[in-house]
């Protein structure tokens, strides 16, 4: 396993960075008319300081909710009367209505390096019928138009590296039972991405460090920051495998990384990203490097039929930009569509006493092409699985009299 060393300020307190930066007062969106201003005497006060105070602990519990598994989920909660204004009409909770909000980054705005996290709010009238209803959903975006990118509904952190200079548009959509469910779309955000001429180059040290909270005093003076020394190793993609053909239009993504020191390396990237790009896309999206487990691992979804590369970087914990030195190796995969128009041909396979078709693309790499498909059917390591597919690729291919 290679490793390389990396120099980190010692900041342990790294920011747990939530989805939704700033909550609605007006939960689900109503917009309240307070009225005529209020009058100076003390009666007023009171139920003026009664009413923020009550805001306060909506909003209080509102963000403790959201940090308890609840993902991008926004629960609208009746709204508050203003004992001094008119009356207001209260949410309607008959029905399960939502609406999807990107908040960040925000329309026509200007983002100053390349690196930004997605705010994103799906305001909701009845959370528990929403999970009954889309249990397993993930949140999905497209930046550029690119293909969707999926995060889990429940625990998704969005960020985005290395966005290249200029204009971006930016739409998200839930995802539930392999469909984009139109209805929880949002609208596009269209936002530019400027470069900071003072950046300096891969090579230079203030891409490599941040300064600690206490760095600053009171007199506006810096210390010495207390730097770390720690093994980072190189991000090794497992899925999508190596010249695989993969049938349909998605994939999930799953990698691994071996540090040398796990107790060491997690107390300090525990809250970084592991980042993709796929087919030179304008940007990397960033997923949790803990966190992620089987069901919750992100997918790549509406890939175009054909051939595909996909590579993987860690993330600086202080400075948020993608550590060359860790990035993986060069991943080239095939899709062959719904129709597997793509596909040079097909071999099916029982499994359970079901049939499923195995498509193949020209290039595909046999060996890995059984991998793939054993490890679909959760049978990765199974060598009587990956042989017996082998085998049955093989005999395809010559039953087809195509040269590979």
């Amino acid at each position: 396993m290679n490793f390389t060393q990396l120099t980190l300020i010692s900041l342990l307190a790294v920011a747990t960075y939530g989805l939704i930066q700033k909550p609605l007062n007006n939960a689900g969106g109503i917009k309240v008319n307070r009225g005529a201003k209020h009058s100076k005497n003390r009666r007023q006060k009171m139920r003026e300081q009664q009413r923020q105070r009550r805001l306060r602990q909506q909003n209080d519990h509102i963000n403790a909710e959201r940090q308890n598994n609840h993902g991008f989920l926004q629960v609208k909660d009746d709204e508050i009367l203003d004992l001094d204004g008119p009356e207001i009409n209260k949410v309607a909770h008959a029905s399960l209505q939502s609406k999807v909000i990107i908040t960040d980054p925000q329309p026509n705005s200007h983002l100053m390096g390349g690196n930004f996290f997605v705010g994103i709010d799906v305001a909701i009238d009845d959370e528990k019928l929403f999970w009954e209803k889309y249990e397993g959903a993930q949140m999905c975006f497209s930046l550029d138009d690119a293909p969707w990118h999926c995060w889990s509904a429940r625990h998704g952190r969005v960020h985005y590296s290395q966005a290249v200079e200029g204009p971006h548009t930016l739409v998200a959509i839930l995802y539930h039972n392999n469909t984009l469910l139109d209805d929880f779309k949002s609208e596009t955000v269209s936002f530019n991405v400027v470069h900071d001429p003072e950046f300096g180059s891969d090579g230079d040290t203030k891409n490599n460090t941040m300064k600690s909270k206490s760095d600053a005093n009171g007199n506006g003076e810096e210390d010495e920051a207390e730097k770390i020394h720690i093994d980072v190793p190189v991000v090794q993609i497992m899925a999508p495998i190596n010249k695989a053909t993969y049938p349909g239009n998605e994939i999930s993504f799953h990698s691994q990384i071996q540090p040398s020191d796990p107790d060491i390396f997690e107390k300090y990237f525990n809250h970084s990203f592991v980042c993709i790009n796929m087919d030179a896309a304008t940007a990397h999206s960033c997923f949790p490097i803990y966190g992620q487990d089987n069901d919750t691992l992100p997918i790549i979804t509406a890939i175009p039929s054909g051939l595909h590369t996909i590579e993987a970087a860690l993330m600086h914990p202080n400075t948020r930009d993608l550590i060359n030195i860790t990035s993986s190796e060069t991943k080239t995969f095939f899709t062959s569509g719904n129709d597997h128009k793509e596909a040079a041909f097909i071999i099916h396979v029982t499994v359970d006493g079901e049939q499923k078709e195995v498509p193949v693309v020209r290039g595909s790499d046999f060996r890995a092409q059984a991998h793939a498909f054993c490890a679909s059917i959760f049978l990765p390591h199974d060598n009587q699985c990956i042989i017996g597919v082998e085998e049955k690729l093989i005999q395809g291919m010559n039953l087809h009299g195509i040269g590979w």
